[in-house]
């Protein structure tokens, strides 16, 4: 079970008109430790949602249950296409891009990393995630019609994928 003294700082965001689902927003910058010899950095006030639990299986996930730390990167990946990660206990950070699929891939993995007893409920979620988050991967890329995608560094490879844990 994940350490409580790693749990990210956050207040609530009160509903909006017309809105059914929790947001969330960090009071203060946030250290994911354990993926890899990388911490993943998510700065201060980002507002996420975590889980969107489809109604038909609130019953198996809670939006704020096991696969909220997870969700909590992935909503920033969605929204940005790349993460802050501070490698070998270096001081520097770097900007790590990635494509839906690697975004859906760290999902799993952080799940897993977090809550490593729930192996086949995470495995379902990432399937379904992988299988039905495109519509919420294109409306980030649309935002208010103004997105215009970062310029991946030299050398990104799109189809890039990292070791999958599901054959333990």
């Amino acid at each position: 079970m994940l350490d409580k003294s790693k749990m990210p700082r956050m207040i609530p965001i009160p509903f909006a008109n017309g809105e059914s689902h929790r947001k969330w927003m960090l009071t203060e910058e946030w250290f994911f430790h354990g993926w890899g010899d990388c911490a993943i950095l998510i700065e201060k006030d980002f507002i996420f949602n975590g889980a969107s639990i489809p109604k038909v299986f609130s019953n198996v996930f809670a939006s704020t249950g096991i696969l909220f730390l997870a969700a909590l990167i992935h909503d920033h990946l969605y929204q940005y296409r790349w993460m802050w990660i501070i490698e070998n206990c270096d001081s520097e950070r770097k900007k790590f891009y990635v494509s839906r699929d690697l975004a859906d891939v760290i999902f799993g993995e952080i799940a897993l990393i977090s809550y490593p007893n729930n192996r086949k409920s995470i495995w379902l979620a990432k399937t379904l995630l992988s299988a039905g988050g495109s519509s919420a991967w294109n409306s980030c890329r649309k935002i208010e019609g103004n997105y215009v995608p970062p310029k991946p560094p030299d050398g990104f490879d799109e189809n890039y994928a990292t070791k999958e844990h599901w054959d333990d």
